[in-house]
């Protein structure tokens, strides 16, 4: 998309395969730490906020479940504030069919009503 949009294109890293899911997240994230770079939309707050982000997921990937480091990606990204700039909708459903919460809409909006961190206990 970005070569779409700005003309660019974020360079494949070349390295071996990952030994394990954290390790496979680390280099993820080394990739998406270089989005603020290429996309045009994150003011200068957006994109040291961005980076607090991507480095809070660095520092609790291995505590992370697939859902949680997907759900922490799509927080960093939402933090350029355009709505262009997003994790891919297919992304979404492949890999996050479902949250664990409950929406509920009052007079004055839509609300959060139940929330659990489990979602088997749902």
């Amino acid at each position: 998309m970005l070569d779409l949009r700005y003309g660019q294109r974020l360079a494949a890293p070349s390295r071996p395969p990952p030994r394990d899911a954290e390790q496979a997240r680390l280099q993820e994230l080394g990739v998406l730490a270089a989005l603020p770079h290429v996309d045009r939309s994150f003011s200068p707050e957006g994109a040291r906020a961005f980076e607090r982000e991507v480095e809070g997921l660095r520092a609790r990937s291995a505590a992370l479940t697939g859902a949680g480091f997907f759900m922490g990606v799509a927080r960093a990204v939402a933090l350029s504030a355009n709505a262009h700039t997003n994790v891919d909708l297919r992304s979404w459903r492949e890999k996050l069919s479902s949250a664990p919460v409950r929406f509920a809409w009052f007079p004055e909006g839509l609300f959060v009503v139940r929330s659990c961190s489990n979602p088997r206990t749902r």
